[in-house]
């Protein structure tokens, strides 16, 4: 039986010698957004930026079909197509340093855990600043970030088309289907008369956390 406090190793001298702290091999990494909004937009022109300070873009327009007539002249369509210009005024980055005697002692791959991170961070900046350019489209349905519902899905659609065969289109970030596009053959009897189709969606985007 001890009966002095130096006779025995205590809990305190234990905790301060002999149990050491363990770090683990894992991690926690912070919950990311699910970034959908560049994968839904045109990136055609992105080999064109890889030089320069904008890129030009040429449109075609659509032509009309006329009757023909025998022994009569053609008449040629008038051309006046525009250009759209990209210009190229936004420029991002994520950074982080790593000393080298970090990357031999660390017990955790420092280096390929912040690689990770750099990418996201500006994969979602981009898809930010996409987000931002809804404001200034011309038909919009529902809200950015919240779950579109039927009723707002039909109030997005045109009115009073005229009879007959059209094709419709519903894009929306969440949509469950290929590039979040929905293409639709649909036939109205009358130009008062109406069609509806439904659609599936994705749940919002986790909007992350921070530890």
């Amino acid at each position: 039986m001890a009966t002095g406090a130096t006779e025995f190793i205590d809990k305190t001298i234990a905790d301060g010698v002999f149990s050491p702290d363990i770090w683990s091999k894992q991690v926690l990494r912070a919950t990311e957004s699910n970034l959908v909004i560049a994968g839904s937009v045109n990136r055609g022109f992105e080999d064109d930026a890889s030089v320069g300070k904008t890129v030009k873009v040429a449109s075609i327009g659509n032509l009309a079909a006329r009757a023909k007539g025998e022994n009569n002249a053609i008449t040629y369509e008038t051309v006046a197509e525009t250009a759209t210009t990209i210009t190229l005024n936004i420029w991002s980055y994520a950074a982080v340093g790593i000393e080298d005697i970090v990357k031999v002692q660390s017990i955790v791959d420092v280096q390929n855990e912040y690689q990770k991170k750099l990418g996201y961070a500006v994969s979602k900046d981009i898809d930010t600043k996409l987000a931002t350019d809804f404001a200034g489209f011309s038909q919009t349905v529902g809200t950015l970030g919240t779950a579109v519902y039927r009723t707002q899905l039909d109030d997005g659609l045109p009115e009073d088309v005229p009879a007959g065969a059209a094709e419709v289109e519903v894009w929306h970030p969440y949509l469950r289907a290929t590039e979040n596009r929905v293409r639709r053959s649909i036939n109205i009897a009358s130009a008062a008369g109406s069609e509806a189709f439904q659609v599936r969606l994705r749940p919002p985007p986790d909007r992350g956390h921070n530890y």
